[in-house]
């Protein structure tokens, strides 16, 4: 699921913002992606109730710590380097 919404949400998107741009003007474009986007978000909350009722154990963090993940040591050569 992850990865259709990863792959396919922005396409359609910029589907969406390039018909509606080229035919109406960009204003058209920005309200109507917006509005879309409220609209597509209650659909999935309305036909997928257990995305609205889920809940994240105790404890249990939604970010990765890098270092946890792959140690300090792996983490400082995972890191980019800075750019001067």
């Amino acid at each position: 699921m992850q990865i259709a919404v990863v792959a396919g949400g922005p396409r359609v998107g910029d589907l969406e913002a390039g018909v509606v741009a080229n035919a109406f003007g960009n204003t058209a474009s920005i309200v109507s992606g917006g509005l879309a986007c409220i609209v597509g978000a209650l659909v999935v909350a309305r036909l997928l109730p257990g995305f609205r009722h889920q809940h994240v154990p105790p404890g249990v963090t939604a970010a990765l710590d890098v270092d946890e993940v792959l140690g300090s040591d792996e983490a400082d050569d995972a890191a980019p380097e800075a750019v001067s």
